[in-house]
């Protein structure tokens, strides 16, 4: 999965967790049980390994009290959505092509750090070289 997703994926999970605790659910445990979830579900969603469907987004806002929260959360879902599919599309391209489009920002990075490390030995010279 692309980082972008991954990344919102627990941006999302992490906000979950917050409505979950302000609710009084103290722990994903009594949260799951309210919900008729599995434990496992709970800790996947909060920790950004599995993407809530769109009913699942539901079931949180409402047992959360956070339903006008729920247009927003739903928007999030799909972008996720959108995300992972931009990511297959590249990948079905063909790997050759995501790391030939990588090559320039790799040049660039190694030509940095080059630079870097000159720089800092010509300052080390140099300050050897102080009479």
């Amino acid at each position: 999965m692309s980082t972008q997703a991954e990344e919102a994926l627990q941006a999302l999970g992490a906000r979950l967790r917050g409505f979950r605790k302000d609710a009084g659910f103290a722990s994903g445990r009594a949260f799951a049980r309210a919900t008729s979830w599995q434990e496992s579900k709970v800790s996947r969603i909060e920790n950004g390994r599995q993407r809530p469907s769109e009913d699942d987004i539901r079931v949180w806002c409402e047992t959360t009290g956070q339903g006008d929260q729920l247009g927003d959360l739903v928007a999030i879902v799909r972008h996720v959505d959108e995300l992972w599919l931009e990511w297959r599309r590249q990948l079905q391209t063909g790997v050759e092509k995501r790391q030939r489009q990588a090559i320039p920002v790799y040049a660039v990075s190694i030509s940095r750090e080059q630079s870097s490390a000159w720089l800092s030995c010509c300052t080390r010279l140099m300050a050897v070289c102080r009479p």
